[in-house]
């Protein structure tokens, strides 16, 4: 076998693993939520598909950029920052789970980015770029949509809350799960969620630690007197 053939055949191989790979992070995301494995295989393997790995402290993207894709995570964890008016960089949002997306309301609005992305993870992420919508995955990113309205509709209501008590509570109470468990969240993410600093936070809840109404379990936060929750509302 001469060299260039040899070339080429490690190509295809390199090729068709990472189109496995890209198939397998699509699978797992809601974005396509009942397309047949024919369906995936073919949208992977078009031109609008790409799969790409990042290391630690890379930028997919940075604030003010023309947005060209869309993105799917496969793994690692990704951070979502946004740069003030006063040049300070605040953490609104950590992305971990596989088939999350991001970036997809600035590639449609063809608005320039207003966050950017860092590498917190080495992660192994799948770009689409707005050639490959048709279809269900037309569909599914409208119920996507909808979603991530709804969930901001809800961090709203925390923001708006006129006391740092009754944002802790209405945390609690919008996203714990039947036992009382809230999603890990670090105490920084969790701080610029709500739209307070970290150590007021902190003493928030101890004191609500104390008195009983919530138990502070890592990352977690646990409900455990959801009536005083309630009445704080």
């Amino acid at each position: 076998m001469t060299q260039n053939a040899e070339t080429v055949k490690n190509e295809n191989a390199s090729g068709q693993s990472a189109r496995k790979a890209a198939i397998e992070i699509l699978r797992s995301s809601a974005l396509c939520r009942d397309m047949s494995t024919q369906e995936l295989e073919d949208l992977a393997s078009g031109a609008s598909v790409s799969l790409k790995r990042y290391e630690k402290g890379q930028y997919i993207f940075h604030q003010g950029e023309t947005p060209r894709y869309m993105y799917v995570l496969g793994s690692g964890r990704v951070g979502i920052n946004r740069v003030t008016a006063s040049g300070r960089s605040l953490l609104v949002e950590e992305i971990s789970d596989a088939g999350d997306i991001f970036g997809e309301v600035y590639l449609f609005l063809g608005h320039p980015y207003g966050i950017s992305t860092e590498i917190l993870e080495e992660a192994l992420v799948v770009r689409l770029d707005s050639f490959a919508f048709e279809g269900s995955l037309s569909r599914n990113l409208l119920t996507l949509f909808a979603r991530k309205a709804f969930m901001l509709s809800k961090r709203v209501q925390i923001l708006a809350s006129p006391s740092i008590r009754e944002k802790v509570a209405r945390f609690i109470m919008e996203f714990s799960d039947e036992n009382g468990m809230t999603p890990e969240m670090s105490r920084e993410l969790m701080a610029d969620y709500m739209g307070v600093t970290r150590p007021s936070l902190s003493r928030e809840l101890a004191k609500l630690k104390s008195q009983g109404i919530i138990d502070i379990n890592g990352k977690s936060l646990r409900a455990i007197d959801r009536e005083a929750l309630d009445e704080l509302l």
